[in-house]
């Protein structure tokens, strides 16, 4: 009998104890280099209504709560400086698209 009620406990405990889940990392890198976007700011809405704000650091990533809860995420980045893209380098790009202009290989290059 002593072993049925400890098998018991164990099993109870195991349907119980929820599993623990490592918080998701997400990461937000561009370019070939995959360099890191810090201060990305990441909004999650929780099915309850619960709303938390993050922002990635300077290793570009955002550690997430766990939440046993569904959720969407919403993420937004601030400008952050002037433009490097002019009008007219957007244009020229547009142009050598549509075959319309032609670009030399560095241009190509400067436009990824």
């Amino acid at each position: 009998m002593s072993t049925h009620k400890h098998l018991l406990t164990i099993v109870l405990l195991l349907i119980i104890v929820p599993t623990l889940e490592a918080a998701p990392t997400l990461t937000f890198d561009y370019g070939a280099d995959d360099k890191p976007i810090p201060g990305v700011k990441v909004t999650q809405t929780e099915s309850d209504g619960t709303v938390t704000i993050y922002a990635s650091n300077a290793a570009g990533q955002v550690t997430l709560t766990t939440t046993t809860n569904t959720y969407t995420l919403a993420a937004s980045l601030a400008e952050t400086g002037t433009d490097p893209i002019s009008v007219q380098d957007a244009l020229y790009i547009l142009q050598h698209i549509v075959e319309l202009r032609t670009l030399e290989t560095d241009q190509i290059k400067a436009a990824d």
